[in-house]
């Protein structure tokens, strides 16, 4: 049994505090209502397009940048870098959602509302491309010190259910209270990201500086017990100078080498990886290669950003086209229960699903549930919203596995300390994909019409699983989690070996360019 004292700050703290909260945050300052939001305060359908367009790109650029700048910060300040990084994009984001709500209160006469608003959601964007990839690295970290990571998941259902609850007190509140209310919310969703921030970081500083001086104990027990053998060393030479015999040990057990006092060797071995010099950072495009370096990694990748396409106008469009169908703000809340009720199980058992059937078959299944989604909603009749709460769990099956099968792929690719570089690109590359969502969905809904935008992009989302599921289908005598089957014991060992060989071609490579 392992001492208690091993597993402080494992089970206590863990990164689900802060999923909970940002996702509270995030749901109030940029979540589904925010389309109905900035339709009321005037903005047209192309417009609400373009913003969110705007608002994407600039978030996909600067998530790349973000997550390598957050791994760097976090190597020169150990277990306060990504936290700081992440406080100070929450902060900036919250500040810049307050500046929008002065529209509801004031004329802004230097520039006009829509300026206004488009402005300052490209600024939130900027900000909040510090949270995501740098919340993922957070969690992904703390995993691969204290758990696995295929247990992502379990984390991140947190985050869903708050998401749930957060939208359920939001809809009844702006059908009385209106959109001002908002603001409100926020102010105090602020405060307590800062509060779980602040102790979940705590939180593992004190985890590691117990684990640090568990290990000094152990090293001064060593030195104890070397200074010990040194002072018997008398009896050690006269035991040697009888014929160099050693002591005899009862039958059936076998002389080992000590494990607490180290050897001249031993100690210039630890001397020399002391003094070894740092190996040379890796850049993005080195990152990039081994995400995308392979036909499977490639073709997962574009599914990826297909799907990001299509998901793109549903997270951010959807209730504009539920006000088309004659939809209340309750209503709409009530969808993103049922949505992320599909979630939680989905997200409770994520290693499961990840082990059974792996990333692949898991990207597929959100694409085949996002297509039927989106076709039924085409079908709705005018003045009877409440049929797409038939539809509503297929998005909590595409969501969930969606995240699940992404966030594990690249996890699996990324070396230790590039946790968020690896998530950095992407949401980068999912970025790219809203961008053309979000530009067709605002336009399209405009000049063609919600149903026929939603059919467009289910085929759009069609072409990216047809060439996954043909591209995982040649290379499927890999197995393991990079192809169709399930994850066995010499897939890990054979994945992980690849996985080091490419990580030191590469930094062969970049010491040959240097």
């Amino acid at each position: 049994m392992s001492d208690p004292e091993d597993n402080i700050g494992e089970t206590s703290i863990r990164p689900r505090i802060l999923y909970a909260s940002i996702f509270v945050y995030v749901s109030l300052t940029g979540g589904r209502f925010l389309s109905v939001l900035l339709q009321d305060a005037g903005l047209s359908d192309s417009q609400i397009g373009l913003c969110f367009a705007s608002s994407t790109v600039v978030q996909s650029l600067c998530s790349s940048f973000s997550g390598s700048f957050a791994d760097d910060y976090e190597r020169r300040h150990p277990g306060l870098g990504r936290s700081r990084v992440l406080l100070c994009g929450i902060l900036m984001s919250g500040a810049l959602f307050l500046l929008q709500g002065l529209h509801h209160v004031t004329t802004i006469p230097v520039v006009s509302t829509v300026t206004w608003h488009v402005v300052l959601r490209v600024l939130y964007a900027a900000s909040t491309s510090f949270v995501w990839p740098v919340l993922d690295g957070i969690t992904l970290d703390y995993l691969n010190e204290h758990s696995d990571k295929a247990d992502f998941g379990k984390e991140r259902l947190h985050g869903a259910i708050w998401w749930a609850i957060t939208n359920l007190i939001m809809g009844p509140s702006l059908d009385r209270l209106g959109f001002s209310i908002l603001y409100l919310y926020s102010i105090v969703s602020l405060v307590a990201v800062a509060a779980t921030i602040h102790i979940f970081t705590n939180a593992q500083l004190a985890s590691r500086q117990g684990q640090r001086r568990r290990q000094d104990t152990g090293n001064q027990l060593g030195h104890d017990t070397k200074e010990n053998i040194d002072v018997d060393t008398s009896a050690k030479d006269s035991v040697e100078n009888q014929g160099n015999r050693e002591l005899p040990l009862p039958k059936g057990l076998k002389r080992q080498k000590s494990h607490v006092v180290p050897t001249d060797e031993e100690d210039n071995e630890v001397k020399e990886e002391e003094e070894a010099p740092d190996k040379p950072r890796l850049s993005l495009v080195s990152i990039g290669s081994m995400i995308c370096g392979t036909t499977t990694g490639a073709a997962f990748m574009f599914a990826v950003f297909c799907l990001a396409i299509g998901m793109a106008v549903v997270e951010q469009l959807i209730f504009l086209y539920f006000e088309v169908l004659g939809s209340s703000y309750t209503l709409c809340s009530l969808t993103v229960l049922l949505t992320v009720l599909c979630e939680i199980g989905l997200f409770a058992y994520g290693p499961e699903l990840l082990n059974r059937w792996g990333p692949i078959k898991l990207l597929l299944l959100a694409g085949v549930c996002y297509v039927l989604r989106v076709i039924g909603y085409s079908l709705v009749p005018q003045g009877q919203p409440w049929f797409v709460l038939l539809f509503e769990p297929l998005h909590g099956i595409t969501y969930a596995c969606a995240s699940i099968s992404s966030v594990d792929f690249v996890a699996q690719l990324m070396p230790s300390g590039y946790e968020s570089s690896g998530q950095g690109l992407l949401h980068t590359l999912r970025g790219f994909g809203s961008v053309l969502g979000v530009l067709f969905g605002g336009i399209g809904d405009d000049w063609l019409g919600p149903r026929t935008v939603y059919r467009c992009l289910a085929a759009v989302v069609t072409v990216g699983l047809s060439v996954l599921a043909v591209t995982s289908s040649l290379n499927d005598t890999r197995g393991g989690r990079y192809a169709m089957g399930a994850v066995t014991e010499e897939d890990e060992t054979v994945n992980t070996i690849q996985s080091c060989a490419s990580l030191e071609l590469v930094v062969i490579e970049e010491k040959d360019i240097g």
